[in-house]
């Protein structure tokens, strides 16, 4: 049975997570999170996971996650930015439904990530150069964000309502 959910992949601070409430605003959809859902599977925050359990059993827990939304249907599902890491859940996010890459540059994710009070992303909170690690993560995933998105979204320079407004005209709702 095909799916009728929207995934919403990409980089942090692509706007995953502010996109997905929107569109399920507008069309009237339930939105889930997959930080979210782990962050509450392990009472505790997504860098605190990091540091103490490390990075191998943050993508355990997603990959667990992620197999447990096969049994969604009509949601707006927000994931985290390195879950297209694995091919396992790369093949499972096709198997979800309309899967779309918020594709973002490296100047509009730092702009972002300046607005934050303090960094929440445990990937570059001890780095001496965010740019240049932004920079090295976003070359590495990039393929792999393409090869199970259905559709990119270019959010260079678009707010998230532009955003949301693009995704909605790409599944004719509206």
């Amino acid at each position: 049975m095909q799916k009728n959910n929207i995934v919403l992949i990409g980089f942090m601070a692509s706007g995953k997570t502010a996109v997905a409430g929107i569109l399920s605003n507008q069309l009237k959809m339930p939105f889930t999170d997959t930080d979210m859902l782990i962050e509450n599977q392990q009472h505790m925050k997504i860098s605190e996971i990091f540091r103490k359990k490390g990075e191998q059993f943050f993508r355990k827990k997603e990959t667990e996650i992620l197999g447990k939304l096969l049994f969604v249907n009509n949601f707006i599902i927000s994931t985290g930015g390195g879950i297209t890491q694995k091919k396992e859940n790369r093949v499972i996010l096709k198997k979800l439904g309309k899967v779309f890459f918020l594709k973002t540059d490296v100047e509009d994710i730092l702009q972002r990530l300046k607005k934050e009070k303090k960094y929440k992303r445990p990937l570059i909170n001890n780095s001496k150069d965010i740019k240049k690690t932004i920079e090295t993560l976003l070359k590495k995933r990039q393929k792999s964000y393409k090869s199970c998105a259905k559709f990119v979204i270019d959010t260079s320079g678009l707010d998230k309502l532009n955003v949301a407004g693009k995704i909605i005209k790409k599944i004719g709702k509206k």
